[in-house]
């Protein structure tokens, strides 16, 4: 036996340690295979992004054909005084767009603008989203140019003179001679001294139709690659990486040789055998991840290929660490056999003692155990006398005692049974009832019970929690109907009577209570059980607190009536009530009809949060003004509409409004500043000028504008001689609505004038009215009525849209091309996403951005919405330029040239209009195109209607001239037919030529 104990135990002790030392070799090699398959994926992807922008850009390429992208060109970049060509200046950001430089001996031809450009504009595109994971992205033209996207470093501006990117190794090896399979490659990795961090480039060669003309490339940051690498899982254990050519890339032991060097170190100058050995077993891989051991036998090599550059990842684990653990495993192996070794010697000396030394012992105790009435084993009968049959005889005794104690185990397991069941499904039923009760709180549902036959009533927790009682509180039905009140007795009433009716149905219910010290509504969901009588005995239900969801329907509700800036009541709360006191039987009364005077003049100066906090003062006092059972509304904007529900004749109706102009008439104090804004009120009453409530509001409006047009301040009644002077208006109205659909709006064109040249360089828009059977209407004539009924956004829009299409077409039928000035109204800035609307229809049109001028005025500039300075922001981006008109007609615009960038300043033609002769001083004048000079922008003066005039700013240094000197304004044929008269006019020389200044 002890001999077989043995041979188990060194056995099991073997397998043991051969499983343990199996287990361990499969999870390194899985750790190894996991961390090359990240590294190599993430390499790939960058192979793949570098092919994927050499494709696109010889796509781009081919679809340019031979165009000559100079403008384009000429607008992005310029030559530096180095020598070298870069991004301008004002446009260079680097975090942002592209960094470029083209070198300075470098012919720019169409051919070399056209690579560039479309370059320039895909890495505009593609390198936010290729550098979101890497480092950089670049397209190098060798010997020429690199366009790099790099948030970290500007490449364009830190190249010099010296720059010469054909020798840079990796582009040089994209060559025809030195790559003839055109295949992408990966650079070894290095240190770059202007990132300050180590990486490694892939390097793909572009092919354009047979020709060698570029990369395409990616960078890739190592720091990711280099932590994974130095992450030692123990003391011992250890990660390196090899380059193929035998190069360490990194050891956590080399590192600090490695970042002195700048670069790998050669396995071979290094005297390390073990890194010798392992660049031997690394030579012959297969890319298949794989464990071996060392020749010395003391460490395992764990070998895997990174995909991409192809590198070696190797883990060095100790071998002594492997068996260490395997040892230990065998050690319990062996202790586990010694103990059975011990016990089986035991059991042989006790089975030797009892064979020899005691059998006449063991028959004198099972006598004495039977004559102590206890069980014994039985026993072996050794011979054929006495004891032999009394043996026997116990024998039988123990047989039938153990046949008997056989039952009452059978018996005692199935009662152990029983109780098992019965626990699991006590067990079960707790789960059940735990999870109902968490169900219920978290869907916070309350549960109760009504006994009916003893009017007891009982509450769950949350039920408890709702009524505001302490938890396991007693209660009936006339203490639950006391705690709900008189207005949930209504839903207790429904439970008794759904008792009466025993209605066995699901009862929905709904009730209102004080509960808690606040207010609260409940749902209830009951259903009522009958006895096997039939007789009701018990409802019971849930209830869940829908206070919130009340709350915020009684929200919604006031939303939807309610104005929500003044909180008072909207159009359609309005015309309720008024319709309300008209049917009323009986009913008079009158609508007062109020807008705010020069209201307008207060959003565009001192900015919509002002007129906001305006607009509240004037709601306040106007609930102020009015009697109980009046109503007050805003119909929006500046209007307001006041309901006097028992207004039985002018004079009651005249005291109300008397009593709005004189508290009205006081100014308010906003942010430390009077403000006075007067109303205009006109007063309709029912039923003596109209029985509906659109007829007396829209009476009531007619009125007001009576008001306005003597002299605004006051009140006036509707008059029927009213109603002709206001069709005008409306018919404007309608016919304004109609205009835009109808083709009614013109542009007319005039041109600016280079001052300095004579020549017409560029032309603003002006907005014309065709309007029928009344001729052409002025902008001044129609705008304000457009700004009134809200339509300037609809015309504004129309505008932009024509001036691109008028620009269109002059390209595609090759007439002369001049930048379009629009003026746009303030309102229009303050609007979102109409400059991505403008952006795509520049594309549509394929328009550069240049061509198209947009003038601010100062009140735009004066809007406190940040949209207006997001728009801008948006605009200067799209290469839109921007003119600040009317430039010097404010107090506030000098404070906002240093926060927006405007290419342009116009003098007002007010000012122009002052230089009457050789003599004026025109002081303002000269300091208007002195702060244009100071920061580089363009001056137009503006209204220039004599010669005299033209040569007074053309001598001061203005940039541009416009006016009716040179031309008025001009549908496009005509204009068309002027440029070509005088395409070669000096428009300061003509006639009598320049006067003189002195």
């Amino acid at each position: 036996m002890a001999v077989v104990i043995v041979g188990t135990t060194a056995f099991a002790y073997r397998s043991t340690f051969q499983l343990v030392l199996e287990a361990t070799q499969r999870g390194l090699l899985q750790t190894i295979e996991a961390r090359a398959a990240q590294d190599g994926d993430n390499f790939v992807l960058a192979s793949d992004n570098a092919q994927a922008l050499r494709d696109e850009w010889l796509r781009r390429l081919r679809a340019m054909g031979r165009s000559d992208p100079r403008e384009e060109f000429d607008a992005w970049f310029g030559r530096s005084a180095d020598g070298l060509t870069r991004v301008r200046p004002e446009r260079d950001d680097h975090r942002h767009l592209p960094s470029i430089y083209i070198r300075a001996q470098v012919p720019q031809d169409e051919a070399l603008r056209r690579k560039v450009v479309s370059a320039f504009t895909l890495l505009r595109e593609w390198g936010p989203p290729m550098t979101q994971r890497y480092y950089a992205a670049y397209i190098d033209l060798p010997g020429t140019s690199l366009i790099m996207y790099s948030p970290g470093v500007n490449w364009g501006q830190l190249a010099d003179a010296t720059t010469n990117n054909v020798d840079y190794p990796p582009v040089r090896d994209t060559a025809p001679d030195r790559n003839p399979a055109r295949l992408s490659r990966w650079t070894e990795p290095y240190f770059d001294d202007k990132a300050g961090i180590w990486m490694v480039s892939t390097i793909t060669p572009v092919d354009l139709d047979g020709e060698w003309i570029g990369t395409a490339s990616q960078d890739v940051a190592m720091d990711a690659l280099y932590t994974r690498a130095l992450a030692e899982e123990s003391a011992e254990v250890y990660s390196l990486i090899l380059h193929p050519n035998g190069q360490v890339i990194v050891h956590p032991k080399m590192m600090k040789q490695i970042e002195a060097a700048k670069a790998p170190l050669a396995v071979d100058t290094l005297n390390d055998p073990l890194l010798a050995e392992i660049r031997a077993a690394v030579a012959p891989t297969d890319g298949k991840p794989r464990l071996i051991s060392t020749a010395d036998g003391r460490f395992y090599l764990g070998l895997a290929s990174i995909a991409g550059p192809g590198w070696s990842t190797v883990t060095v684990y100790p071998r002594a660490l492997v068996e260490r653990a395997a040892i230990a495993a065998a050690g319990r192996v062996i202790a586990a056999g010694g103990c059975a070794l011990a016990l089986a010697l035991g059991l042989l000396v006790w089975v030797l003692r009892r064979e020899i030394a005691q059998p006449l012992k063991e028959l004198r105790r099972a006598a004495d155990t039977i004559r102590a009435g206890r069980l014994a084993p039985p026993v072996r009968k050794r011979r054929e006398d006495e004891l032999g049959e009394l043996s026997d005889a116990f024998n039988q005794m123990a047989r039938a005692i153990s046949e008997r104690d056989r039952h009452l185990t059978i018996q005692n397991e199935q009662l152990q049974r029983d109780v098992v069941e019965r626990e699991q499904r006590e067990r079960l039923i707790r789960e059940i009832s735990n999870t109902m009760r968490l169900s219920a709180d978290a869907a916070e549902l309350g549960l109760w019970s009504w006994d009916i036959a003893s009017s007891a009533v009982q509450f769950d927790d949350q039920m408890a929690r709702l009524h505001g009682m302490q938890r396991g509180s007693r209660l009936d039905m006339g203490t639950w109907r006391h705690l709900l009140g008189t207005l949930g007795a209504p839903a207790l009433d429904a439970l008794q009577q759904a008792v009466q009716r025993r209605d066995t149905s699901n009862l929905r219910l709904q009730a209102t209570a004080e509960l808690g010290g606040q207010r609260r509504h409940l749902s209830l969901l009951a259903r009522l059980d009958l006895d096997e009588q039939g007789a009701p005995s018990r409802i019971a239900g849930v209830a869940m607190d829908i206070t919130q969801r009340v709350q915020q329907e009684q929200r919604v509700l006031h939303m939807a009536t309610h104005d929500s800036l003044t909180g008072l009541p909207n159009r359609a709360q309005l015309h309720e009530a008024l319709e309300a006191s008209i049917q009323r039987a009986g009913g008079c009364g009158a609508v007062m009809f109020i807008d705010l005077d020069r209201f307008k003049h207060v959003n565009d100066s001192l900015g919509h949060s002002v007129g906001d906090q305006v607009l509240r003062h004037v709601a306040g006092t106007l609930v102020q003004c009015v009697r109980p059972g009046d109503l007050v509304a805003r119909l929006g904007g500046d209007e307001f509409v006041v309901l006097l529900p028992r207004a039985i004749d002018e004079a009651s109706a005249s005291g109300v409004a008397q009593r709005i102009l004189d508290a009205l008439g006081e100014p308010v104090v906003v942010d430390g500043r009077p403000i006075r804004c007067t109303p205009s009120i006109g007063i309709s009453r029912f039923p003596y000028d109209a029985s509906d409530a659109h007829s007396l509001v829209r009476l009531a409006d007619i009125a007001m504008y009576e008001a306005k047009r003597h002299g605004r301040n006051r009140y006036c009644h509707f008059r029927p001689e009213m109603a002709p002077a206001e069709e005008g208006l409306i018919g404007m109205d309608a016919e304004l609505r109609l205009a835009i659909s109808r083709g009614e709006f013109e542009l007319w064109l005039q041109p600016k004038v280079d001052l300095d040249s004579g020549a017409v360089d560029s032309a603003e828009v002006l907005l014309r009215w065709r309007r029928p059977l009344r001729g052409v209407l002025l902008p001044g004539e129609f705008l304000p009525a457009a700004e009134e009924r809200g339509l300037l956004p609809d015309i504004n829009s129309h505008v932009l849209n024509r001036a691109c299409e008028l620009l269109a077409r002059r390209q595609r039928g090759g007439q002369p091309m001049l930048p379009l000035a629009v003026n746009l109204s303030a309102d229009h800035f303050a609007r979102a996403g109409w400059p991505e609307s403008l952006r795509d229809r520049l594309r549509e049109h394929r328009l550069a951005a240049e061509w198209l001028h947009l003038e601010i005025t100062e009140s735009t500039l004066l809007h406190e919405d940040p949209c207006v300075m997001d728009n801008i922001r948006l605009l200067r981006e799209m290469g839109v330029r921007l003119s600040l008109d009317d430039f010097g007609t404010g107090y506030s615009a000098l404070s906002y040239l240093d926060r927006i960038a405007v290419d342009e300043l116009k003098i007002d033609r007010s000012f122009i209009d002052r230089i009457r002769s050789p003599d004026d001083a025109a002081s303002l004048v000269r300091a208007i195109i002195g702060i244009g000079k100071e920061m580089k922008l363009n001056v137009v003066g503006e209204g220039v209607e004599t010669r005299l005039q033209a040569e007074f700013l053309r001598a001061l240094g203005c940039h541009h001239g416009q006016g009716y000197w040179f031309a008025r304004p001009m549908p496009e044929p005509e204009f068309d037919h002027w440029l070509s008269r005088h395409s070669q006019t000096n428009m300061l020389t003509r006639e009598t030529g320049p006067i003189p200044l002195h």
